[in-house]
């Protein structure tokens, strides 16, 4: 364990549920009916042999690899402000894996300031603004359509908030509707699973991006 991340009691347990509900979510995808993994600890920093940042297993990884076991090819949009290090970890070099990181830089872990093989990393400045971020999403999503993945696995860290004590984003609560607006633009299943977002304000976020993604 790591100093962010302790062995403490129960915490197998936890995680492991975790890691269940992501594998419930993606079986929605699987029937092109959208589901969220509202469960805690999140995932997206665990790696192959590795945890920290708050993770333990990671979730969105252990959906994707049963997914994948249909001989499908499937697409994860990690949208919270810290770079999914343990995803890539994990999938890097997988042909039937399309992984795609926004992320604030410099920020924890240090990592994805480039793209790799099929990881594609779009590091942003603190203080990026609701208007330079969609538009990195834009590029995000055509990436994605043109994999034409069967389902999109989305890493949703609400810490891109301007309220989040841990980074430096500026996103409005609208964002997150706008954000899920662009998602829905992608002809796939899809599910979400939660990772970041420590602000008061993250119920009112989440139901933003839910109400985003129904319409």
């Amino acid at each position: 364990s790591d100093a962010d991340t302790p062995a403490f009691k129960g915490v197998y347990e936890n995680a492991m549920l975790s890691a269940g509900a992501a594998i419930d979510a993606s079986d929605y995808a699987m029937k092109n009916e959208f589901a969220f993994s509202l469960m805690r600890p999140p995932g997206h920093h665990a790696g192959r042999n590795s945890l920290g940042g708050f993770c333990y297993f990671n979730n969105i990884a252990v959906a994707v690899k049963k997914l994948l076991t249909s001989q499908i090819k499937v697409a994860i949009l990690d949208i919270d402000v810290h770079h999914g290090n343990g995803t890539q970890d994990i999938f890097l070099g997988d042909e039937k894996v399309l992984f795609i990181s926004l992320h604030q830089a410099p920020l924890y872990p240090g990592t994805g300031h480039n793209s790799e093989k099929n990881c594609f990393n779009f590091p942003l400045p603190p203080g990026t603004d609701e208007t330079t971020y969609l538009k990195t999403l834009d590029t995000a999503i055509e990436k994605i359509k043109k994999f034409s993945p069967k389902v999109v696995g989305i890493s949703v860290g609400f810490d891109t908030y301007h309220g989040d004590p841990l980074a430096n984003f500026k996103l409005e609560k609208d964002s997150y509707k706008k954000i899920a607006k662009k998602i829905s633009e992608i002809k796939a299943g899809k599910f979400a699973v939660l990772e970041g977002g420590y602000s008061q304000d993250l119920p009112e976020l989440i139901g933003n991006f839910l109400e985003g993604i129904e319409q």
